[in-house]
């Protein structure tokens, strides 16, 4: 893991993911249950995980971390499909360029 992803991974541990997918959807105006919004946190999470070089994600993941997002609407759950803006904002948001730009 170099120093970026290392950095970005410390970011996301202090980050409360379940809050910061709640405030996303009710930006977005997305009607999300709070199992739902719990699901959210844990692919964000995963999706740390994946940009800090962890390997062994499903599809869904992986297709977020590649930005392929018409993969990924093929791939995700009903949750997931309404919640693409959410991982979107994350990507763009919290996810420094350097990480995005390796689509390992």
């Amino acid at each position: 893991m170099n120093n970026i992803q290392k950095e970005f991974f410390e970011k996301i541990e202090k980050m409360n993911l379940v809050k910061y997918a709640r405030e996303t959807t009710n930006d977005y105006g997305i009607e999300l249950s709070m199992p739902e919004v719990r699901h959210v946190a844990k692919c964000m999470q995963d999706m740390a995980m994946r940009y800090a070089g962890n390997c062994g994600y499903g599809h869904f993941v992986n297709s977020l971390h590649r930005e392929d997002f018409m993969k990924a609407f093929l791939y995700a759950d009903n949750t997931n499909v309404r919640a693409l803006p959410i991982y979107m904002h994350f990507i763009y948001n919290e996810v420094p360029i350097s990480l995005r730009n390796k689509k390992s």
